[in-house]
């Protein structure tokens, strides 16, 4: 059946393909897209703050001088000792490895002194 009238046909109108219309860019989107974006990556920053372990955390520049200075270090405190008799701490030499005092006065390390 053909339609006498010039009205389209219902079927017509549904095949007829759309215009794309442009999205124009606007600063209240160009904010929302600034705001959203800061959003999540606060909420992920923060996300993996609180869940991540210390043994997952990767190491900071401060961490690596701190080992660099761990391992260039020739003297360590020995906790498990007491004092000299005239009151020196007790260290452990790397290089020698022996125990030495560190004698403040002097501002130096000397061997214990042994009873003969």
């Amino acid at each position: 059946m053909t339609n006498s009238t010039s009205k389209p046909v219902l079927s017509d109108t549904l095949n007829e393909p759309k215009k794309n219309t442009i999205e124009k860019i606007s600063i209240s989107g160009v904010g929302n897209a600034a705001l959203g974006t800061l959003a999540a990556n606060t909420a992920t920053a923060f996300a993996k703050e609180i869940f991540a372990t210390e043994n997952n955390k990767p190491a900071t520049k401060k961490d690596i001088q701190e080992l660099k200075d761990l391992i260039n270090t020739r003297y360590f405190e020995v906790n498990n000792m007491s004092t000299d008799a005239f009151g020196n701490k007790p260290y452990f030499d790397l290089s020698t490895n022996k125990i030495v005092y560190y004698n403040e006065q002097l501002q130096r390390f000397e061997l214990p002194f042994m009873d003969v």
